[in-house]
């Protein structure tokens, strides 16, 4: 992540450079605006998909907890019935049920530490978003001014 970060500050870095020599700094942050709204709506899709699938890997995982449980108490009542084969067999799926809900958690947190990433990233995002629109505003009032007084000069 560090990497999408170093590249948005040399974005940023890139665009402020340019508007002290732009003429028209408000088209020019129109298309960065722009540029990053769509990546924005990019983060929020994956982030969408990002909850789906987390969500998809916590139910596999309960769904192994609850199997292994089942298992356990199979294989209790299959022992109390003399069944030693079918303990036996009740207690090799427990232990593959216990396996895979091992391996479903581990998705499952690994999908929750990428979503707060991507939280982070959205976070930072839209707060570039929000610094940058106020920046164009103040240069469209700038240019404003510029303009009223330039009319203001050829008039007197």
């Amino acid at each position: 992540m560090s990497i999408i970060r170093r590249v948005r500050d040399l974005t940023v870095a890139t665009l402020n450079e340019r508007l002290e020599k732009a003429e028209d700094p408000v088209k020019l942050i129109d298309q960065f605006l722009w540029s990053t709204r769509e990546e924005i709506i990019q983060a929020e899709r994956l982030y969408q998909q990002y909850m789906g699938h987390g969500n998809h890997l916590k139910n596999q995982w309960l769904q192994a907890e609850q199997m292994k449980e089942k298992r356990e108490q199979q294989a209790i009542i299959a022992l109390k019935a003399g069944e030693e084969q079918v303990a036996r067999i009740a207690l090799q799926d427990k232990a593959g049920s216990e396996e895979r809900a091992l391996q479903y958690r581990e998705l499952y947190e690994q999908t929750l530490n990428n979503i707060q990433d991507l939280e982070q990233q959205l976070r930072e995002l839209r707060s570039e978003y929000q610094a940058v629109y106020d920046k164009r505003e103040y240069y469209a009032a700038r240019m404003e001014s510029l303009r009223l007084q330039q009319r203001m000069n050829a008039r007197y």
